[in-house]
């Protein structure tokens, strides 16, 4: 059986999108037997009016062209026995291969909860009505690979495929978050980063805008306020928005905060290792990884009640509505003066995060390869 995974372009560099690629590849090859071959095709974004580079907005014309019209001409050439989409965004994809061999992993519908109204964020008109056709494409795949009970509730909501189509397979950990003793290096990390040492670190990954970091924002300001708490919060990711980086200057936090963009792997554990609680009230997950990696190195996590948050998380974190400041902030202090409740947190996040690996993804992901193979095979 031979199985093609089709990438986003490499020029999008969207990190989740690679880790999910490149981590469930490494899992299917480690458990192989022999009985399949797995390829990676992930074309790169090319030119679409060569000489013109004084268009307006040519990147963005660029990257349309690249994902909308050459790639689907060149994934014509590289499917396989069965042909697996790893991002709904390209769920158009489907259009230029055979459905009934393809496979697509939906991680979220974000856009079309936005244009919805259910979550307060504006979508782009022209980025929505691409990514509606791609979820249409999606929905003429053979099977569709669902991150999460929530995000197939809104396959189902807004996509309208048939449930048996669907199956929800859970994301694994990346193996190097883990638990560091080693407090020289931590210290080197700490350094590195210019990290305070003696404030209790609050820490905050990622960074789209339902990430919603503005209520870690006004957590860090009630936890002065109205605990005596001063915290220094840790955000990785992209710079704050200017709208965001108004609210710091208005509520004079800024000397509070550490922004960190894109780090190496390797130090954001370390950065895990160094952070005393992670707050991630998220307004929408498809999945969320965060939690779970900081719950593998033994940091608890105050999570928003949201989306897939509650499957994620379990009983192993302490859920708050995003909107709810006030909230965030007892949890965390909670979580930082109360040492049964850290203890029993950390306690249960480290159980919680050891039921999501990458062998169990590539094993269930196997399963759904073989039965689309063995249907296409008898039709």
């Amino acid at each position: 059986m031979r199985i093609t995974l089709f990438c986003d372009l490499s020029e999008e560099k969207r990190t989740s999108m690679e880790v999910y690629a490149d981590s469930l590849r490494s899992a299917l090859n480690s458990i192989s037997d022999g009985g399949f071959k797995i390829k990676k095709f992930q074309p790169h974004q090319v030119n679409s009016f060569k000489g013109l580079c004084f268009l307006p907005l040519r990147s963005k014309i660029d990257n349309y062209y690249s994902r909308f019209i050459y790639y689907p001409r060149q994934a014509r050439r590289y499917q396989g026995d069965v042909n697996h989409i790893v991002d709904h965004g390209y769920g158009h994809l489907v259009f230029s291969l055979d459905p009934k061999r393809t496979i697509v992993t939906c991680h979220d519908l974000i856009l079309l909860k936005c244009k919805s109204g259910e979550l307060p964020i504006n979508a782009p008109v022209i980025a929505t009505k691409m990514f509606q056709y791609s979820i249409k494409g999606m929905g003429k795949a053979a099977r569709i690979i669902a991150v999460s009970e929530n995000t197939k509730k809104d396959i189902l909501t807004y996509a309208r495929c048939d449930p048996a189509r669907i199956k929800v397979i859970y994301q694994g950990i990346n193996s190097k978050f883990r638990k560091i003793e080693d407090e020289r290096f931590l210290e080197k990390i700490r350094r590195k980063y210019s990290l305070g040492s003696s404030s209790p670190r609050l820490l905050h990954v990622g960074h789209s805008r339902y990430k919603n970091v503005e209520a870690v924002i006004q957590a860090l300001v009630i936890l002065k306020r109205d605990f005596g708490m001063s915290c220094e919060l840790i955000t990785v990711g992209l710079d704050f928005t200017p709208k965001q980086k108004r609210l710091v200057d208005l509520l004079g936090v800024k000397k509070f905060i550490v922004t960190l963009n894109h780090v190496p792997i390797d130090d954001l554990v370390g950065i895990y290792n160094l952070a005393d609680v992670l707050v991630f009230p998220s307004l929408y997950e498809g999945f969320g990884w965060p939690p779970l990696e900081a719950m593998t190195c033994g940091i608890p996590a105050v999570t928003s009640n949201v989306a897939s948050l509650p499957e994620v998380v379990g009983d192993a974190a302490i859920m708050v509505h995003p909107l709810d400041y006030q909230g965030i902030a007892a949890a965390v202090y909670a979580v930082l003066t109360n040492s049964e409740l850290r203890s029993d947190l950390i306690s249960k996040g480290l159980k919680r995060a050891s039921r999501f690996t990458w062998e169990k993804a590539a094993k269930h992901t196997l399963e759904v390869y073989e039965e689309v193979y063995k249907s296409a095979k008898e039709t």
